[in-house]
């Protein structure tokens, strides 16, 4: 299992007791830092370097 994968299980089960606004913010961060480690990856594909 990939470590966003388990990232995103554990978020699901934290939102179960917040408010809607803190549940919001919490989706866009994971999406925020999924986005970031994909191009962070992206990037060094293209250099040659394997993760």
């Amino acid at each position: 299992m990939k470590w966003r994968n388990i990232h995103i299980i554990k978020t699901e089960e934290r939102t179960l007791n917040m408010t809607d606004h803190e549940q919001i913010e919490e989706r866009y961060l994971v999406k925020k830092v999924s986005f970031l480690f994909d191009r962070k990856f992206s990037i060094l594909r293209k250099k040659g370097v394997k993760k």
